[in-house]
């Protein structure tokens, strides 16, 4: 019975607790004492193990599904169901880490020769991306970067000679999560 109320109502309740991270990434950024004891890395690490818990709770749905009826039971032999999980579920998951760390190790090398990011904005925008999954980490950095140039053109025109971008990204994680599906 509850397992047909998950099942049913999975993406939203996974839009729910992505939308949760993103305000706890939020407090961390804004409020830090708040969550002192939680770094970016550790909200990141949290989000990955995450991702990989909703693969495999998905997986072995499908899966349970499958067999009970046997019109498709035929369905669970393992070459068709290892491609249709990989397809539907995995792969996503996988292009969203391999993305996230890519552009993770990129931003970690800009920060360390030219500066530019708070000193933990790496990990934040990490943390971010591992949030927003795969299309969403599209979306934020497209839009992310957009807002930060308004940002910082609106800064510049106010006098301010350094902004930290990390805030243009925060808020566009809210939108990337909402609407990625719909952007792209």
């Amino acid at each position: 019975m509850i397992l047909n109320f998950i099942f049913s109502n999975l993406n939203a309740i996974v839009l729910i607790l992505r939308i949760l991270l993103v305000v706890l990434i939020t407090i961390r950024y804004y409020r830090p004492l708040w969550v002192k004891d939680i770094s970016f890395a550790k909200i990141a690490l949290i989000v990955a193990s995450f991702n990989i818990f909703i693969g495999a709770f998905i997986t072995w749905g499908q899966y349970h599904v499958w067999k009970l009826s046997d019109a498709t039971g035929t369905y669970i032999k393992m070459p068709y169901f290892a491609h249709y999980a990989w397809t539907n579920f995995w792969m996503s998951i996988a292009i969203s880490f391999a993305l996230s760390i890519l552009l993770f190790v990129l931003f970690k090398a800009y920060s360390r020769y030219r500066g530019g990011f708070m000193e933990k904005g790496a990990e934040l925008l990490l943390a971010l991306m591992l949030t927003v999954s795969y299309p969403g980490i599209l979306v934020l950095m497209m839009v992310g970067f957009a807002f930060a140039v308004l940002n910082s053109v609106y800064s510049h025109l106010r006098g301010n000679k350094f902004i930290h971008i990390e805030s243009s990204f925060i808020w566009t994680a809210y939108i990337a999560i909402l609407f990625a599906h719909v952007i792209i």
